[in-house]
């Protein structure tokens, strides 16, 4: 803040002779304080998919000063009492750093990567402190730049056939989109022929696990890609649904489509 002067002149009796107004030029000091300012590597990440936090200081620190960064959610908006996905990662400022730090200009210190699952945003939070722990410069949850939305894979089907003969083959092909890992799968499930709507007591006609090839994962982030079924047939006249599910490498559904769908 700003803290603002002002002289008085007096004689030998203690009467005021002059005095000037406070704030007037030159009778200012401006003391100087850390500020904090942040901003995430991704906006927009899918669960599994690696980010970080950037905190921008600005301000003279002294030797031994440190930044914490916390990481909350995953949660529609933010609120207290959210659990932390990070929790206090202390990183300390590189020596030459804060040896070339100024009032005018800023510094950038990264925080660990991490990565989340589940859905709804993840809101980052950094505090400087000095080499006491106290604290410098924070800022509040939820600010521009500071928030992480997590996205959601999809995977969409189209059948190779709407329409067969007895016992002619038919297959299922499955398009994902989003970041997947190494090692994820596509299963196949096709479902023996109804009359009507979909339904999964009838009895499972085929199914196949599929592997993500590790190309196809590399580029998940920004490229959707094709997973194709073997073919199949059936002796039985109705129709067959099939269900098309993205695994993750542990085995868990992280996408699938409603059963039935044109």
């Amino acid at each position: 803040g700003n803290v603002y002067w002002q002289a008085r002149l007096y004689n030998n009796l203690g009467q005021e002779l002059a005095s000037h107004m406070l704030g007037i030029e030159n009778e200012t000091t401006t003391v100087l304080g850390n500020d904090v300012k942040t901003k995430t590597s991704s906006a927009a990440v899918y669960p599994g998919q690696k980010f970080h936090d950037t905190a921008t200081i600005t301000g003279k620190l002294d030797q031994g000063a440190y930044v914490t960064f916390d990481a909350y959610g995953p949660a529609a908006v933010y609120r207290d009492g959210l659990p932390k996905i990070l929790d206090n990662a202390r990183v300390n400022i590189p020596a030459d750093k804060i040896a070339n730090s100024q009032w005018n200009t800023g510094l950038d210190v990264d925080s660990p990567e991490i990565t989340a699952s589940g859905e709804g945003n993840i809101y980052w939070v950094a505090t400087v402190h000095a080499a006491d722990g106290s604290v410098l410069a924070t800022h509040e949850p939820g600010i521009a730049g500071e928030t992480v939305q997590l996205l959601k894979q999809s995977i969409t089907t189209h059948v190779s056939s709407l329409s067969v003969g007895l016992g002619e083959k038919f297959s299922d092909k499955a398009t994902v989109t989003g970041k997947v890992l190494e090692g994820s799968r596509v299963k196949f499930t096709a479902y023996n022929p109804v009359d009507l709507d979909p339904d999964t007591n009838s009895g499972i006609l085929y199914t196949e696990t599929v592997n993500v090839t590790a190309e196809q994962a590399k580029a998940s982030s920004t490229t959707p890609f094709t997973v194709a079924s073997k073919k199949t047939s059936t002796m039985k006249v109705g129709n067959v649904y099939w269900l098309a599910q993205v695994l993750d490498p542990d085995g868990t559904v992280i996408a699938q489509h409603d059963l039935g769908l044109p």
